[in-house]
């Protein structure tokens, strides 16, 4: 009787180590499983740090960006305004110059009709005098008005002027009378009102020589 107690205390007590030994494993299997979730957990964390760190540094870059764009932009638009600057005193330069050469050719225009009209009346008093010197000339013949003499002629490199004769008669007394000199056009000659017209370039200055 008291070996069955014997026997079954013992069953007992190894149903009791049994029991706590399999607590005991249950509750180590159940650290391993905590101690695996930590460790993904930390390893998420890791993850996660190097993403943080990577976004910084992309953070960074990006702002490095940002700032050399608004760097570039300024320098652009000070050249620009430079650039633009340089643009619009040459266009002023230029129209200027077109302006003034605009009026130079215009102060030239009008300096070529003064020359040519000046001209032209230097030639009209010319021929007038060389047909007054001829008229003269004639006049002063005592002959001219009796005897009769081919037609006079006045003549320059440009104009001709023909003085017919008066009361041509047939020559019956004598030979021929001398031809009236003409004016070869050649020589200087300036009437006495000539001096009072300005030469062009002379600033109104009268030559009195």
């Amino acid at each position: 009787m008291e070996e069955k107690n014997e026997y079954a205390k013992l069953i007992e007590e190894i149903k009791q180590k049994y029991a706590m030994e399999s607590s005991a494993l249950q509750e180590y299997n159940q650290q391993e499983k905590e101690k695996l979730l930590i460790k993904v957990e930390q390893d998420k964390l890791e993850k996660l740090e190097k993403q943080k760190e990577q976004m910084d540094l992309l953070e960074i870059e990006r702002q490095e960006m940002k700032d050399m764009m608004e760097s570039i932009e300024k320098k652009f638009e000070s050249e620009k305004a430079v650039f633009m600057e340089k643009t619009n005193q040459l266009i002023t330069k230029l129209n200027e110059e077109r302006a003034t050469q605009a009026l130079t050719i215009e102060r030239e225009k009008l300096a070529r009709k003064k020359c040519d009209r000046v001209e032209e009346e230097i030639k009209h008093l010319q021929m007038s005098k060389r047909v007054t010197e001829t008229i003269v000339q004639h006049e002063k013949n005592p002959k001219s008005n009796t005897q009769a003499t081919e037609t006079s002629k006045v003549t320059d490199t440009s104009n001709t002027v023909q003085i017919p004769d008066q009361n041509k008669q047939p020559n019956s007394s004598g030979p021929s009378p001398q031809r009236l000199p003409c004016y070869d056009g050649k020589t200087e000659w300036k009437p006495y009102y000539m001096q009072f017209i300005f030469p062009i370039g002379t600033g109104g200055i009268v030559n009195k020589d």
